[in-house]
């Protein structure tokens, strides 16, 4: 049940726990024997969870915490719509201070960790200040004869790319970057991470409207787009968490 996941929320379960995956292999160990501490499984099997268990209850206001609002000045705004950013700045100031709080506490916030920073990550999950533009990525496209939501296509994108592929094997794949560049990547604040995304996520709405029939290779012509941004998800929950923990007591 846990690793359960809905591509209509999120990265898909694949997106989600390839970065959550990579991200164990960059652990030091010593940031990966504190969250043994309270961890009892891989992160992967954590990836999901917030997706799995959002509407349950006591975990409702959860549901908002999936997108990232972008006023129309370029602001990110930390009471708007989509609070993902918001909550992970929450999440991690919590951690900073994880002697002041419970075990449990400390648990659900390194959850929410695993799954916001690769959220975060997602090209369609930026409501980007245009209400057009909102709306638009829970409109239906066609592509290959199939109509899907706009939102959900781009969720979807690395598992359409490689059908046949697990997350396991999609990692071999990804993990590729040499360390300087790794390193070089996952400078700055989850904020600045929203930032760097916003460059390249943004323009998505413009490559297609409502109803249309997109070409079939039209994901191959923009794969760059979510192979970047899975990698940057991993690189930079692999960096969140050894900030975090890698010296904890």
């Amino acid at each position: 049940m846990l690793c359960a996941c809905f591509s209509a929320y999120a990265w898909s379960g694949v997106e989600h726990k390839l970065m959550a995956y990579m991200a164990q292999r960059h652990v030091t160990p010593n940031t990966q024997a504190f969250l043994d501490r309270y961890l009892d499984q891989p992160f992967e099997e954590y990836a999901c969870w917030m997706d799995r268990y959002r509407d349950s209850p006591g975990y409702e206001p959860t549901t908002k915490w999936h997108m990232v609002s972008v006023d129309a000045d370029g602001n990110f705004e930390e009471d708007g719509t989509g609070k993902a950013l918001t909550k992970l700045k929450k999440a991690i100031e919590i951690l900073s201070n994880y002697k002041e709080y419970n075990d449990s506490t400390v648990h659900i916030n390194i959850v929410y960790v695993l799954h916001l920073v690769p959220e975060i990550h997602c090209p369609a999950h930026y409501y980007i200040g245009d209400p057009d533009k909102i709306n638009r990525g829970w409109q239906p496209v066609i592509i290959k004869g199939k109509t899907v939501k706009y939102h959900g296509f781009w969720d979807g994108s690395i598992k359409r790319l490689n059908p046949k592929s697990g997350y396991r094997e999609l990692a071999r794949m990804y993990d590729n970057w040499p360390l300087e560049k790794q390193i070089e990547v996952s400078n700055g604040t989850p904020e600045d991470w929203c930032r760097d995304n916003l460059t390249r996520v943004r323009d998505i709405y413009d490559w297609a409207q409502p109803g249309d029939v997109l070409p079939d290779d039209f994901l191959e012509q923009h794969r760059d787009l979510p192979e970047t941004q899975v990698r940057l998800g991993g690189y930079r929950l692999a960096r969140l968490l050894n900030d975090l923990f890698d010296k904890a007591e």
